[in-house]
């Protein structure tokens, strides 16, 4: 049996068919995703497995943070296809996603939310914080050389430099994807977009 797994979340969209833990297929795609493409795209994955949507055991979507409307539509997705198919799903962070991936131990992550705005995991930040780019600044005198990982915008990249904080390289996620998930606990709750902040 099979795992899908789709992340609409990121700037890269990402879409993969595992068994036994291994990547079998896989698309990456930078246009936006909306209800066509979102079922075109799992749909394409099937097709080039030879398998079906009854073929599916398991579920695994990146629930946020990113836009409203492709969180709404990917969630809302996983959750009618783990209904319909009786099969458990779990909705990911993109934060413990990326932090896996990276080269480097325990990196913070980073993500532009808002041109003032940043989310912030790691560090002195035990838990996802939203936080001002003027606070995070203020904060940030000790974290010289610390490695980071995450989406920002050109803006927040330059910041990121000038405070000397250093951007660790990722490690493929199609070598890497299947032991993240083998860590994950299925159930077959009802999975919610994280926005993570409001207004």
């Amino acid at each position: 049996m099979y795992c899908l797994f789709f992340d609409c979340a990121s700037h890269r969209k990402v879409f993969a068919l595992l068994k036994s833990g291994s990547v079998h297929q896989y698309i990456e795609t930078s246009d936006a995703v909306g209800d066509d493409q979102l079922d075109e795209n799992i749909k394409s994955l099937l097709q080039k497995e030879s398998i079906s949507f009854q073929d599916l055991s398991q579920i695994v979507c990146v629930v946020g943070p990113g836009g409203f409307t492709s969180l709404r539509i990917s969630v809302s997705y996983a959750n009618a296809l783990s209904d319909q198919l009786n099969i458990p799903s779990v909705g990911i962070n993109l934060c413990n996603l990326m932090r896996f991936l990276s080269k480097e131990n325990n990196p913070l992550w980073i993500h532009s939310t808002k041109k003032d705005l940043l989310f912030v995991q790691g560090g002195k930040w035990k838990e996802l914080t939203c936080i001002s780019v003027s606070d995070f600044i203020a904060s940030a005198a000790s974290l010289s050389n610390t490695f980071w990982v995450g989406e920002v915008i050109p803006e927040h990249r330059e910041i990121l430099n000038d405070l000397k904080l250093k951007e660790a390289e990722l490690n493929d996620i199609k070598d890497n994807l299947g032991s993240f998930i083998s860590s994950q606990k299925f159930t077959n709750d009802i999975l919610i977009p994280w926005y993570g902040r409001k207004g």
